[in-house]
């Protein structure tokens, strides 16, 4: 109906002496509306009939492509002009990827299949690691850090792992010259008032993507790996990777930082471990503190109970220590 009332004010345009706009056919107009209708018949109408007339097609399937209004003829035509010219579909189809509202909306299962096919991924490694390179040339540098988040959302949209390797490079990078710990903590912690790029919010954003990107057994190497770094920034963005997702596997490492006296992040591997604390799980009441002290002491346990956790505790440190204290 829209194609017979354009024609009809055609005609009157042309009865009035003046010059009509230049329009596609009325079949290539009618087909560019019914692309992707929920009509299979009429969904395969409008792709042959567009593929039979390209020069006439193209400039409505470019059209098509950026209206995100109708995501899923806007998926199609993409579809369509990769068919017809392979740059072009997927230069459209990475703006589909670049759009959240488009990998969260009606057509993402769609965009996720086709993408997945015709999109060269290597594309987004490629931006992670450039956008790494400019963070730690420039850490507060927060087009670097948008870049670094788009990609990765992308990845894992399309349901790729992150090489280990960037992850790694990512839970690593810090600022020259160091890092005050109180604006880290703001960071990881999401802390009202908190408004600046830094190059913790990345280390950050490795954290939470880990658990949705890899096995439990990669991320928790990744994670091991920061929280005995030498640099008590990255040893505090690892701790914020295990309050997110506990392995008690950290359990080792996070009771040394806890009971060394020099170290900047010591409350925060405590809170962590008081975090992971489950009822009647033994091996962490040493490390309960007591009212109003600073110092993590026992608890009062009776004799029994507290050997048995000293024992247990030592195991968890050290598996190869054997009871040190003889039998019950």
């Amino acid at each position: 109906m829209r194609e017979w009332w354009e024609d009809i004010l055609d005609q009157f345009t042309v009865f009035c002496g003046l010059s009509i706009p230049a329009r596609p056919p009325k079949a290539q107009r009618l087909a560019y509306r019914l692309l992707g209708s929920s009509s299979f018949f009429l969904h395969s109408w409008a792709e042959d009939e567009l593929l039979s007339d390209p020069e006439h097609s193209a400039p409505l399937l470019h059209k098509a492509s950026t209206e995100y209004s109708h995501p899923i003829r806007a998926v199609h035509a993409a579809l369509l002009l990769h068919i017809l010219d392979a740059n072009s579909g997927d230069y459209f189809l990475k703006q589909m990827l670049n759009s959240s509202s488009m990998r969260c909306g009606p057509a993402s299962e769609l965009l996720r299949r086709v993408a997945a096919r015709l999109v060269n991924r290597d594309t987004y490694v490629d931006q992670m690691n450039s956008s790494l390179t400019l963070l730690e040339q420039f850490p507060d540098s927060s087009g670097s850090l948008a870049r670094f988040q788009q990609a990765a959302q992308i990845l894992i949209f399309l349901g790729d792992s992150i090489p280990s390797e960037i992850l790694q490079r990512s839970l690593f990078v810090r600022a020259v010259g160091g890092e005050n710990l109180s604006l880290v903590r703001s960071v990881i912690e999401d802390s009202a008032g908190v408004d600046v790029e830094h190059v913790s919010q990345i280390r950050k954003i490795t954290a939470e993507i880990l658990h949705l990107n890899n096995s439990p057994d990669t991320e928790f190497s990744l994670l091991y790996r920061a929280l005995t770094h030498p640099n008590p920034a990255i040893q505090l963005s690892a701790i914020g990777g295990f309050v997110l997702h506990p392995d008690s596997r950290a359990i080792p490492s996070l009771y040394a930082l806890a009971q060394n006296p020099v170290s900047p992040v010591r409350e925060d591997a405590r809170s962590l471990l008081l975090q992971m604390e489950t009822e009647g799980s033994e091996p962490y009441v040493l490390l309960r503190p007591q009212p109003n002290q600073n110092e993590l002491l026992m608890r009062p346990v009776n004799e029994r109970v507290l050997k048995k956790s000293a024992i247990q505790l030592l195991r968890v440190v050290s598996p190869n220590v054997d009871n040190p204290g003889g039998s019950d």
